[in-house]
């Protein structure tokens, strides 16, 4: 997932012909400078930590979500993976099973006719 860009950004346009004179043709990116920072009171100062400490810790928590969704992800596949191979051994002794009865059946059946017979 793209990380959100906060950034103010002025985007020139293709066809500058159509747009006025207020707009460059290279964009302009505002940067940050510990020079303009100073510039404004404390108040401001402080909230432009709290912004950047939000995202920040908005970053770091989407970060933690795709690791923990990643991982989540893989424990589902290796899940259904085990599930796939418990459904073919228990599959094989049904199947064991099935050829044990069908064994037996006949043989019983040898027997009764053996038996009648006599």
């Amino acid at each position: 997932m793209k990380k959100p860009n906060f950034d103010i950004n002025k985007k020139s346009f293709p066809n500058d012909d159509l747009v006025g004179d207020e707009y460059s043709k290279s964009p302009s990116v505002e940067e940050f400078s510990i020079d303009k920072l100073k510039q404004f009171p404390n108040d401001m100062i402080e909230l432009f930590k709290l912004i950047q400490a939000v995202r920040y810790n908005r970053t770091c928590l989407q970060e933690e979500y795709n690791s923990y969704r990643l991982k989540l992800n893989n424990d589902r596949m290796d899940l259904e993976c085990e599930v796939i191979k418990l459904k073919k051994q228990y599959n094989a002794k049904i199947c064991a099973l099935q050829e044990e009865y069908n064994s037996v059946k006949s043989n019983n059946n040898i027997e009764l006719a053996k038996i009648r017979e006599n």
